[in-house]
């Protein structure tokens, strides 16, 4: 087991959810994430009780790499003070090491070893990205 953070992100829109999702892997600040489309969110916000719909993104990252991802998501977010929270989490070790490498700068691409772990591990095939991909039966994703 390892440990790795997440970061739970609100956003107005799946729209600009996918824009912030491309452009954190592009940067490889998270090895994955996570859109949940539709979520109702009821707050205070300068003295107003509000009500409106929002997108929930789930970024998977490392410690070392969350501060950097503190600072891409304040400067391209839309809100004036939007939702970043960060908790700490343990993955399996082979996952962690996947995610790892997935945000590591110097990578170029996936360990054949890694790929080789994961493919024993959980009986999957490695798709393009070197991410391996679970057989139908099991459906899960990141």
């Amino acid at each position: 087991m390892s440990r790795v953070v997440l970061a739970y992100i609100t956003l107005p829109s799946l729209k600009v959810g996918q824009t912030l999702s491309r452009a954190l892997l592009r940067e490889r600040l998270v090895a994955c994430t996570n859109l949940f489309p539709s979520m109702e969110s009821h707050y205070s916000w300068k003295g107003k009780r509000e009500v409106s719909r929002e997108v929930v993104m789930i970024a998977k990252t490392t410690a070392s790499q969350a501060k950097r991802l503190e600072r891409f998501v304040l400067k391209h977010h839309p809100y004036e003070c939007p939702c970043i929270l960060f908790v700490n989490a343990v993955a399996t070790s082979g996952y962690a090491a996947w995610l790892k490498e997935s945000t590591d700068e110097q990578c170029r691409g996936p360990r054949p070893s890694l790929r080789g772990r994961c493919r024993r591990a959980f009986g999957t095939n490695s798709n393009s990205s070197g991410r391996t991909r679970r057989n139908r039966a099991s459906r899960g994703k990141g």
